[in-house]
């Protein structure tokens, strides 16, 4: 972070403007002089009422004020003053240039308090106010994107980082002229080439590391640079050190660690100790790095000691540098020594009261670099250590702490490489160990990975048309569609800087529409869940990490977990499960092997399984799989998938549906390709579903995307019966095919931005349910992007089955959704139905009935309406019956 002066605004006051101005100059001069304390001693009345025609001129005092104390690490009264100082700012030009840039500088008083998702808040809104205005403080900004950046490349996020880097660069170039340079801090072409430096050692590109510390040294030779700017490129030749060594597995060995001590020894040669000490200690706990690396253990000892010894009590690094010690001792096999150095690490990291011998009253920090080291160092320890009990006590027990750090430090809602490196190597201890309960696993994990998900089903199925004004209701629907263009392209860059305008989009509306913007990350627990469950029902949950596939069991009152080693020999066996089952075949034999592998327990005793799939698994029909009667799962169970448990079998109100929006193209006769052919089944499909339910049918013209995006968001059960592309290479990029017209489409990074409030989403299309294995955001499908549109359970296809089959299957699964069955067994009766009408045995393969899925809530949709017609009935008959013995009675009188 960067710590920059006030600079002086225009000010409107009733002082006159030399008075303003003069009384400004005078503490802004002594604060320049270094006279914090002087700054802070000088008094003045603030009027209570921050509208004040003169609240620029305070608040410009009490900016100066809050700096001084910042800079006497007074960082509480400094945020207390800043705070003050924001609002007094008024709302024009002037007073919000003022308040980004307080909003920048309280970040590093929070910052040093070690508050840093907060300090980074700070910074973001700091960037929201003065990217909006006509003439920001151009110093200010820049140094917020390069900010942004740094704080991107800490928490993985590269792509950010990358965007807010070349965009302070051209914001830079742009105005160059107009940027006001401080000869007493780095110059921004130096700021950003420094960033840089960073992004590219994370995203471990050598080539381009190298070309741009050869550019900062061009730059060096160029014109002599200031303290700070030279501070800059000793730090950065520091960067390219580190690089080498941390990444010796994936580039030759001894020439790696040759060049990591070139650049670190020519990083101290550089920096001028007397000056920045700190930055010698840093760079000398890297030298240590490479003599561990080097195997020369005692060397890095003394140099570890060294460093430990010149450090101050309270330095934040000193968790590292222990750390390090510790695993120069496992390294050499001295146990005893290492547990000293690595539980006074964990002390260092602990925020709490003195932190017990076992660690249970561990109290996380905010740096994601401590989970690092709590979740990595473990499996030194295991490697040195594989049989010794105490050893093995102390690695369980930093996995089990080290997941609550990550928690503590995760504060985006999607991971990352880096991220998810650090929670699969807690979550994989953890159950390797069984350090924690099940359940308390099975929190942990479904927490952390559908936080996302989970809230934006939940905003967008609560933003109502009816609330929100059209331009504001479609507003990320159109930042969707200029995504699609851009992916289509392949622009990143471009696709970040439209996905923070959503994310603006979003936060503006939480803000400014809280009764349809309320919804908040629910916490999940097993034991609700598993209130929900009835005794006849249980759920799966598939995880994986590496080779090893956690299964997990839920039922109403057990929760247990099995792992499975998912090595590529199991991998291929599923795959070739699946060819099978996709081209007209079957095979009982492999189908059972593969039940037997991937569902290591007897399901007999339930009639409902609620599968959670993971990786390849995603792509298997488990209706499929041959039990140990020889006989498929169809025959005995109900089967139906979900995401996260939080969107399986979630309670909710039978709604009463009194209509369904059917959507059926026509297509044009015209169209050769295979996704445009004629759907010949789907006419008779949807004539019979109408004699079941009332529809709306839109066809022929009505059935456009335009159409379909003005009325979905008002129906209760969505039907479509048209072809979908998949585009297995940019899932993002597969679509609905409304007609043989280009602009009909609607992409599946559209849907996205869709607010639906339907309880079923029926998807007679080809493949609605494939898609692609994303490492970070998942399975992507069209079925899951209508679960994120709002959908609560959504009927896909694993595969392009045959018009006939779909037409009977869907058919018969509305009929018996229509006599009250839950959705999962409407599904199953519809499929069986379908097998006993079709007995030939070549028409009784899985390819015909296996292919659609049920995802989701799988609670019935019509029951009330269909019980409410029964008693309807009852009574009318009833009162049929009692007027004719009425009848009777008067007659026979």
């Amino acid at each position: 972070m960067r710590k920059t002066t006030i600079y002086l605004l225009v000010l409107v006051s009733s002082f006159s403007y030399a008075q303003t101005r003069n009384i400004l100059n005078s503490i802004e001069n002594l604060y320049k002089e270094g006279k914090y304390k002087e700054v802070t001693q000088q008094s003045f009345q603030i009027p209570p009422d921050p509208n004040t025609t003169d609240s620029l001129f305070y608040a410009e005092l009490l900016a100066l004020q809050s700096n001084a104390h910042y800079e006497l690490s007074n960082y509480t009264r400094a945020i207390e003053l800043a705070n003050q100082s924001i609002l007094y700012t008024p709302n024009n030009e002037g007073g919000q240039n003022l308040k980004g840039m307080m909003l920048f500088d309280r970040a590093f008083s929070e910052y040093s308090l070690g508050k840093y998702r907060t300090s980074y808040e700070s910074v973001k809104e700091a960037e929201s106010i003065l990217t909006t205005l006509k003439a920001p403080n151009l110093d200010y900004l820049l140094s917020i994107y390069a900010d942004i950046a740094g704080t991107a490349i800490t928490y993985g996020y590269l792509e950010e980082a990358e965007y807010y880097i070349l965009k302070g660069i051209s914001v830079y170039k742009e105005n160059k002229s107009k940027v006001v340079a401080d000869k007493n801090q780095a110059s921004k072409e130096v700021l950003f080439r420094y960033k840089l430096v960073e992004l590219y050692s994370s995203k471990k590109q050598e080539k381009e590391l190298v070309k741009q510390i050869q550019e900062f040294s061009k730059m060096k030779n160029l014109r002599r640079f200031n303290d700070v700017e030279n501070l800059m490129y000793a730090v950065s030749l520091n960067i390219v050190g580190d690089f080498y060594l941390n990444n010796l597995e994936d580039l030759e060995r001894e020439s790696a660690l040759l060049e990591g001590g070139k650049y670190i020894e020519k990083a101290l040669t550089i920096l001028d100790k007397e000056k920045y000490p700190k930055n010698e200690i840093q760079f000398k706990f890297n030298i240590a790095k490479q003599l561990r690396y080097s195997k020369e253990y005692q060397k890095a000892l003394f140099v570890n000691k060294e460093i430990i010894e010149r450090v101050e009590a309270n330095d934040e690094r000193l968790p590292f540098f222990h750390a390090q010690r510790g695993i120069l001792y496992l390294e050499q096999g001295k146990f005893s020594e290492a547990k000293v150095e690595l539980s006074r690490m964990i002390t260092l990291i602990h925020r709490g009261e003195k932190l017990s011998s076992d660690f249970s009253n561990f109290q996380p920090s905010e740096e994601l670099h401590h989970t690092g080291l709590l979740v990595e160092i473990p499996g030194i320890i295991q490697k040195h250590f594989p049989e010794h009990r105490d050893a093995l006590q102390l690695s369980s027990q930093m996995y089990v702490i080290g997941l609550q750090q990550f928690k503590n430090c995760y504060r985006k809602e999607e991971l990352n490489d880096k991220l998810k490196s650090y929670y699969h190597l807690a979550i994989d201890g953890i159950l390797k160990n069984g350090s924690l309960k099940v359940g308390e696993m099975v929190n942990a994990i479904e927490n952390i990975e559908n936080r996302l998900a989970w809230k934006e089903f939940l905003q967008n199925r609560k933003h109502t048309k009816e609330i929100l004004p059209d331009s504001i209701f479609n507003r990320e629907l159109q930042l969707r569609k200029e995504i699609v263009q851009l992916r289509k392209k392949n622009d990143s860059l471009q696709i970040i800087a439209l996905e923070k305008q959503i994310e603006n989009h979003r936060e503006y509306l939480q803000k400014n529409f809280p009764a349809i913007s309320s919804s908040i990350f629910n916490e999940f627990k097993y034991e609700n869940f598993q209130k929900q469950l009835n005794e006849n029902t249980c759920a799966l949950k598939y995880k994986r990490i590496g080779d090893r596939m956690y299964l997990f069991r839920i039922t109403q009152d057990e929760i247990d977990v099995s792992p499975i080693e998912f090595d590529t020999t199991l991998q291929e066996e599923i795959k070739g499960y699946i060819r099978i089952l996709k081209t007209r075949k079957e095979d009982l034999e492999k189908g059972n092997n593969l039940y037997k592998k991937i569902l290591p327990f007897s399901l007999s005793e339930f009639e409902q399984i609620i599968i959670l799939p993971d990786d390849i698994l995603y792509h298997l029909p488990f209706e499929a799989l041959v039990d140990e009667d020889s006989k498929y799962l169809l025959y005995n169970q109900s089967i139906s998938y979900a995401s996260y448990l939080v969107f399986a079998n979630k309670k909710q109100q039978n709604q009463t549906v009194e209509e369904i929006q059917i959507y059926r193209p026509n297509y044009s006769n015209k169209i050769t390709n295979r996704s445009s052919v004629k759907l010949n089944g789907a006419k008779e499909e949807t004539e019979k579903i109408s004699e079941l339910y009332k529809t709306k049918l839109f066809e022929g013209s009505q059935s456009s995307k335009s159409f379909f995006l003005n009325k979905s968001p008002d129906a209760k059960i969505l039907h479509l019966s048209m072809h979908a592309s998949i585009n297995g290479q940019h899932p993002e990029l597969s679509y609905f095919i409304f007609s043989e017209d280009l602009g009909q489409k609607l992409y599946l990074e559209e849907l996205y931005g869709m607010k639906l409030q339907a309880d079923l989403a029926v998807l007679s299309a080809c493949s609605t349910g494939e898609g692609a294995m994303d490492d970070i955001k998942g399975h992507i499908s069209l079925q899951r992007a209508f679960t994120y549109a709002g959908v609560s359970a959504t009927v896909s296809s694993l595969w392009e089955a045959p018009d006939d089959a779909t037409q009977q299957i869907m058919v018969s699964f509305y009929k018996h959704l229509k006599e009250g069955n839950s959705k999962s067994k409407a599904l199953q009766m519809a499929k069986i139905d379908y097998l006993e009408t079709n007995q030939e045995p070549s028409l009784a393969v899985p390819y015909y009935w296996a292919a659609f899925t049920i995802s989701g809530n799988t609670t019935p949709l019509d029951k009330n309406s269909y019980w409410n017609y029964i008693g309807i009935s009852l009574i009318l008959l009833i009162v049929f019956f009692f007027r004719r013995n009425l009848r009777k009675a008067f007659k026979n009188s």
